[in-house]
C-alpha cells in the first residue's frame, strides 16, 4: 500500500480524478514542457549513475534483447492472427514498445523502493529513452 502513496502516482490519480470530473484545472504548456523535461533530465542521470555504477553489462544487453523483441513479436504476431497487414502489424508491435514517460516514472519508483536493481532500471531506461526521445509531442520525430 506505501507504493499507493509515491507522490508520481498520487498526481497521476489527481490528474485523472480533475480530468474524470471534467475540472477546467490546467497547466500552462510551458510548464508542462517545463516539468517533462526536468524529468527526463533527473531520471537520465539516475539511469546514468546507475548504468555507470553496474556498466553496461551482458545481463543489461540480454535484458534489454529480451524485452524489445519480445513484445515487438509478441504483438506483431497478434495483430497478423486478427488480420493486419504485415506491415501494420509490424508497426503495432514496435509500438508496443512506447511506453514512454509512464514507464519511466514507475521504474523510478522501482528503483527508490529496492523493487528492481541498478542493472535492470539502467535497462528500461535505456529502452524507453528512443521512444521518448522520438515523441512528436516533445518535439521528437
Amino acid at each position: 500500500m506505501n507504493h499507493m502513496l509515491d507522490p508520481a502516482i498520487l498526481f497521476f490519480v489527481f490528474g485523472v480524478l480533475a480530468g474524470t470530473l471534467k475540472s477546467n484545472l490546467e497547466i500552462p504548456p510551458a510548464i508542462s514542457r517545463f516539468l517533462s523535461l526536468y524529468l527526463l533530465m533527473a531520471l537520465g542521470l539516475k539511469g546514468g549513475f546507475a548504468l555507470a555504477a553496474s556498466g553496461l553489462t551482458p545481463e543489461v544487453g540480454k535484458i534489454l534483447l529480451a524485452a524489445i523483441a519480445g513484445k515487438w513479436l509478441a504483438c506483431t504476431l497478434a495483430a497478423r492472427l486478427a488480420g493486419m497487414p504485415s506491415r501494420q502489424a509490424m508497426g503495432i508491435g514496435i509500438l508496443m514498445n512506447a511506453r514512454g514517460l509512464m514507464e519511466l516514472i514507475i521504474i523510478n519508483i522501482g528503483l527508490a523502493r529496492g523493487i528492481i536493481t541498478p542493472d535492470l532500471f539502467a535497462a528500461l531506461v535505456l529502452m524507453a529513452m528512443p521512444v521518448v526521445a522520438a515523441d512528436p509531442q516533445r518535439g521528437g520525430t
